[in-house]
């Protein structure tokens, strides 16, 4: 029954998105001004020593807990109200000392005291008004700053000193847009206008490292810098993507095979979870990438689907201690907690078997190497493999009778496979060769009773039932056994036998109910889809209109459980 779980939510939302690479389907929590946010752009993420999540937006500082937000603003009169300086908040960091540091655009860096929630301004040792855009600790605890006018310091005396930093082909750096402090006493600096540089804070040594860019008429503008737990320093810009620099090298690497479009070719955020997926934040919607299988996944905000992300344009991306991931986009906040992220979206890819050759889907099963059958609408068979996680493919070009697959039974060395207008395939379970096709002959009495397969089940006795669109039919050495005193022309779309080993048999007017021993029959005029016993030998029913249907075997129903119980009437399946 999990297999038609599966099924439902595949077909739900495989039709939602179209693109070049997959797009994957994530779920997400949202958080916006409705649930009291400041201001829905999200600028930077932190997470506290405590566990409290800080958000700096574009009016102002948030606190959450868990359940609510606190909102710090600037006011008129910041210095005798000890409120922040500043509006728009760039970065929020908590250093080894337990400080907290929120720097602003126009507003410099202020230090926060959390007890007193009050705000002191850190000032240039000339008093000029600045903007505080990235900070940093080193090995050595001090506290770094990247401003509009350069790389700056927090001295002893709470003072913001700038680093007097030149580079031969420059000269003194400026735009400092991103700043991250590695193990080896440099800090690799990204600024707007000037690049890439790696500056050494013990022997105040700089080099200038350039990016190889294909487009020469532009400067490529650094938006972040991120260090992953290997060592690599990852270097997110504006108009190419992402960059690298592996660990103990100033070697630098374009990422390969990078999704690139206008949009997603920004990237303002990178970000590694605790499996080493590294995630970026485009202005194109979230990114992830696995670097063992060199591949992306893309997400994108969906209209009319809340749990979707809320919007494409991603600024901020934080990983918390649980490893749930945090996106700050220009439409508020989405929370990515793992332990929600049940099934995982497998979008067609043509001509690349990593990927669905269809994304119409009908039928699972698991074959007893592990591996799982789906069947498609006009893909024919994809299996994926469980051990290298790719597909191959089994289609009409195989010899399979049809492409469009409707169910599938797993009958030990062998498949039967369930077709529309092309009858039962047997498939070698493991050749995957096709062994025969059993088809409707209205010459031979004894053949299938339909070319369209529904449902296929085998019984205790090892019996193999089949429904299709002009009846039930029993499969015997080769031959196929009608039952009309059952079902006469009518679509058989279920059959189940239960723990007395009576067949239920679903159509779309009634549920039969068949004794095989005594040959009694019971019917419950109930138009269902699915059933299925539990273990208190209940029997639930799937309905097209009345919800979830429970039913006694002999006296029929006992209650439906339906609207505003469920979330739909129509129930596919039960498990």
């Amino acid at each position: 029954m999990r297999n038609h779980i599966l099924l439902l939510f595949i077909l739900s939302i495989s039709s939602l998105f179209v693109s070049a690479k997959p797009i994957e389907s994530s779920r997400f929590d949202n958080y916006t001004q409705e649930n009291g946010l400041s201001n829905n752009m999200v600028q930077c993420i932190f997470q506290d020593k405590e566990g409290w999540m800080w958000f700096g937006t574009s009016q102002g500082l948030n606190r959450y807990d868990g359940y609510s937000f606190k909102t710090y603003r600037s006011t008129a009169e910041d210095s005798i109200n000890n409120t922040m300086t500043g509006t728009l908040v760039r970065c929020v960091y908590q250093d080894s000392n337990g400080n907290y540091w929120v720097g602003t655009e126009n507003g410099g860096l202020n230090l926060f005291n959390p007890k007193s929630e009050k705000f002191s301004l850190i000032k240039l040792h000339n008093n000029e008004c600045y903007s505080a855009n990235s900070i940093c600790e080193d090995n050595q605890h001090k506290i770094w700053v990247g401003t509009e006018k350069g790389i700056a310091y927090i001295t002893d005396n709470k003072e913001l000193q700038i680093c007097d930093v030149r580079s031969e082909k420059y000269g003194s750096l400026t735009n400092i847009k991103a700043i991250s402090a590695d193990n080896n006493n440099n800090l690799w600096i990204g600024s707007s206008k000037q690049g890439l540089f790696k500056f050494n804070t013990q022997n105040q040594q700089i080099e200038n490292i350039d990016l190889p860019n294909n487009n020469k008429l532009q400067k490529d503008e650094v938006q972040t810098i991120y260090l992953s737990k290997d060592g690599t320093i990852w270097i997110g810009t504006y108009y190419s993507g992402v960059y690298y620099v592996k660990k103990g090298t100033n070697r630098v690497e374009q990422l390969a095979d990078y999704p690139y479009s206008e949009r997603k070719s920004t990237v303002r955020a990178i970000a590694e979870d605790p499996s080493g997926l590294m995630w970026f934040g485009t202005r194109g919607g979230l990114i992830s990438y696995d670097r063992d299988e060199n591949l992306y996944s893309i997400f994108k905000s969906d209209i009319g689907n809340d749990i979707s992300l809320i919007q494409n344009s991603v600024l901020s991306l934080f990983i918390d201690t649980k490893g749930d991931l945090w996106a700050g986009t220009r439409g508020g906040i989405s929370y990515r907690n793992h332990e929600k992220q049940i099934f995982k979206l497998i979008q067609e890819g043509k001509n690349d078997n990593r990927y669905l050759n269809d994304e119409e889907i009908y039928g699972f099963t698991e074959d007893n190497h592990g591996n799982i059958w789906i069947g498609t609408e006009s893909g024919g068979i994809d299996i994926l493999n469980k051990n290298t996680k790719q597909f191959s493919y089994l289609t009409h070009k195989d010899g399979l009778s049809t492409d469009c697959i409707k169910c599938f039974l797993n009958n030990g060395n062998e498949i039967w496979v369930g077709t529309y207008i092309g009858g039962i395939n047997i498939v070698d379970a493991n050749t995957h060769q096709i062994k025969k096709v059993y088809n409707h002959n209205p010459m031979n009495p004894n053949s299938l009773i339909s070319n369209d397969v529904w449902w296929i089940m085998k019984d205790h006795k090892g019996q193999i039932w089949i429904g299709t669109a002009k009846g039930l039919d029993r499969y015997d050495n080769g031959n196929f056994i009608h039952y009309p005193q059952l079902v006469h022309d009518e679509e058989v779309v279920c059959v189940m036998e239960d723990s007395d080993h009576d067949l239920w048999i679903a159509t779309f007017s009634e549920v039969i109910v068949y004794d095989a021993k005594s040959d009694n029959i019971i019917r419950h005029h109930e138009r269902c889809r699915i059933i299925l016993e539990d273990k208190e030998h209940r029997y639930g029913l799937g309905t097209y209109t009345k919800g979830l249907a429970l039913y006694d075997k002999k006296n029929g129903v006992k209650g439906y459980f339906k609207e505003p119980d469920m979330s739909n009437n129509c129930i596919q399946t039960i498990t």
